[in-house]
């Protein structure tokens, strides 16, 4: 009888660590736009309305260098690499704790802790997030079962 490998259910060849899935984060331009957007429309409403020139006008200056920071700090940030796991995950290579995913419509919010126990967040615009790597979040975040068919037993 042949010799025959262990194939004990403790080695780590015959139950290989799976995968993590991958996504990686960019600004979106489309909410650049979008925030773009809103600082001239605030900037006119202010400059429209019916407060007196000499409220209206810093009002508008503030409301303006308040937008340009903002476009300013969405244009920092650069890249990141999330990895999900089963039971961890990590952002750009570092172990975080506490990482969730909320859908808002096509918008998707995800906040971590990161080193330090600082809470860090980011929005996945459309523009970020393509159909299939949607998908791919939202299993891979445990917000969808993987039948489209809600439970039809009553609680």
């Amino acid at each position: 009888m042949p010799n025959l490998p262990n194939w004990s259910s403790r080695s780590a060849s015959c139950h290989p660590e799976p995968a993590p899935e991958v996504f990686l984060w960019r600004p979106s331009r489309q909410q650049r736009r979008v925030t773009a957007l809103l600082v001239v429309g605030a900037v006119a409403a202010l400059l429209l309305s019916g407060l007196p020139i000499a409220a209206a006008i810093p009002a508008a200056v503030a409301v303006l260098v308040r937008g340009a920071l903002l476009l300013r700090r969405d244009l920092r940030p650069a890249t990141l690499r999330v990895e999900l796991f089963a039971d961890t995950a990590r952002v750009d290579g570092v172990p975080v704790e506490g990482l969730s995913v909320a859908w808002r419509g096509p918008l998707a919010f995800m906040r971590w802790r990161g080193q330090g126990g600082r809470m860090q967040r980011r929005v996945w615009w459309p523009d970020v997030l393509v159909p299939e790597a949607r998908r791919r979040l939202r299993l891979a975040a445990g917000q969808e079962s993987s039948s489209p068919v809600v439970a039809s037993v009553a609680p």
